[in-house]
């Protein structure tokens, strides 16, 4: 009996413990999380580029301009683009960001009313040169406005030494899962410029880091920037409306949002991108009438860089 005893006394010991060490299992797991969630990182949103550097890409971009009275819409315009191919870079400047890339097409189409068309055949290229004043063009071909206004919604280049998202979106410090800072308004707003004039004082935004991840095989950090502005001046008005016609603008705003996942390594380039953006405008027109106008998109992209 007092054999049987020890038995079960030590087979009591034994079951406790394999709890303790289970126990000791859960909490080092638990502290090891909390250690990697609570890891700095540093930020780059845009990373060092050099010609030659090729990339396979695939965006998809959408587009809704709605014009209306009260209940009443007068005009409404929306479409889809899907773009996959090649891009190149041909030319990079200071800051060692591209302004010139060569954009050889597989698959580009445009979805409008239910109606899928190819805007350009597989081996065409596309030349998006940001010191051109017209900075989008079909190589040996000319350029139709519903090609370059399909592919302007994917891709715009910037001019050489443009600022770059780093100065305008990034931060100089390391910052951990869950951090936010603040964008920096007087960049965004004199890079904005060419499309709309904000009043200092009327842009704010800020941006967090979401979480690590992955992309092409390659360690990211996802980023999401949000951004608003309010009494702005558009440069350009919907077609046939002209503030000097009569017409006066009550009010317009913006609201935009930036989101991707950027290398954790500078010699690393693969990045996925993407954003919406949505500007509203109230008109008067000359009779009295409200318009209200409503533009839309949203951009997704995935740039895989050769190497990575």
């Amino acid at each position: 009996m007092g054999s049987k005893k020890k038995l079960a006394e030590l087979n009591i010991l034994m079951k406790k413990s394999q709890k303790v060490r289970a126990v000791w299992w859960i909490l080092l797991a638990l502290v090891t999380t909390t250690a990697v969630d609570a890891q700095n990182y540093a930020v780059h949103m845009s990373t060092p580029v050099h010609a030659g550097q090729s990339y396979a890409v695939t965006a998809t971009g959408s587009r809704l301009e709605k014009t209306s009275t009260g209940d009443r819409v007068l005009k409404a315009a929306e479409f889809q683009v899907n773009f996959q191919g090649r891009a190149d870079v041909l030319e990079v400047d200071g800051n060692q960001q591209p302004f010139k890339v060569a954009f050889t097409v597989e698959r580009f189409t445009k979805i409008e009313g239910g109606v899928t068309i190819d805007l350009l055949k597989s081996g065409s290229v596309i030349i998006a040169d940001g010191s051109q004043q017209q900075p989008i063009s079909v190589k040996d071909s000319t350029t139709e406005e519903s090609v370059r206004e399909a592919f302007e919604l994917i891709y715009f280049p910037g001019k050489p030494g443009d600022f770059t998202d780093n100065e305008i979106f990034g931060t100089k410090e390391a910052k951990a899962i869950g951090d936010t800072w603040s964008i920096n308004p007087a960049l965004l707003s004199e890079s904005l410029k060419g499309i709309i004039a904000v009043p200092e004082g009327h842009l704010s935004g800020t941006v967090s880091l979401v979480a690590k991840d992955k992309i092409a095989n390659i360690d990211c950090l996802s980023l999401r920037a949000e951004l608003k502005a309010d009494d702005l001046t558009p440069k350009d008005l919907p077609p046939g409306v002209t503030l000097d016609s009569g017409v006066t603008l009550d009010q317009a705003s913006l609201q935009l949002i930036v989101r991707g996942c950027y290398p954790t390594e500078d010699s690393r380039h693969s990045y996925r991108d993407g954003g919406e953006l949505t500007m509203q405008m109230r008109l008067t027109s000359n009779d009295g009438v409200k318009i209200d106008i409503t533009k839309a998109e949203k951009r997704d992209e995935v740039w895989a860089a050769a190497g990575d």
